[in-house]
């Protein structure tokens, strides 16, 4: 008898569950044809994009944005690299994403080999120092990693590719302000 009310109730719930998924299948359809029109239109932008992008003109931004950072940076200070890269992003006239990669990497590469330099020149004591002096640890609600110096470097190249980046945005909108 139990095992009959168990086989009754399954059936009875899958069917159930059949006819639900039908309803919500036909009241969606349409939201679902809106939703791969615009995935397919946002699919499309994306490859027209990369098409856009110039792997050379990105390496030669990247080369000289690096060089002159590293020089400006020696004798300015920190934040150098924003104008740096601003100068030649509206000298060089190129795309904004083609620009931006190029002052996020350059940003971000000199940060973090500097911050490696300096880094093992010290025997690892300042970054862990400031490791220590950020907390310690960062508590991410699922779990807590204890910051070390690998933190501390992975941090500094993060915010020198973001100046970068912004420099070289604002060397392009620049361009196009005067241009326009």
């Amino acid at each position: 008898m139990i095992v009959l009310q168990k086989t009754i109730f399954s059936f009875i719930s899958d069917q159930l569950l059949t006819v639900f998924s039908f309803i919500s299948t036909f009241f969606n359809q349409s939201k679902f044809l809106q939703q791969k029109n615009t995935m397919e239109n946002t699919i499309e932008n994306i490859t027209t994009n990369v098409k856009k992008f110039d792997i050379k003109a990105f390496l030669l931004s990247f080369g000289i944005s690096a060089v002159l950072g590293f020089v400006a940076c020696r004798f300015v200070g920190w934040w150098a690299i924003a104008p740096v890269c601003g100068l030649i992003a509206a000298w060089r006239n190129e795309s904004v994403s083609t620009s931006f990669t190029a002052g996020l990497t350059a940003g971000l590469g000199l940060f973090v080999a500097y911050a490696a330099f300096l880094n093992t020149t010290n025997g690892g004591v300042l970054a862990t120092q400031v490791a220590d002096l950020l907390g310690g640890k960062v508590n991410l609600g699922f779990t807590a990693i204890t910051l070390t110096s690998t933190h501390v470097i992975q941090l500094t190249g993060i915010i020198g590719g973001l100046v970068g980046a912004m420099g070289a945005w604002t060397g392009v909108l620049v361009r196009r302000l005067f241009a326009a």
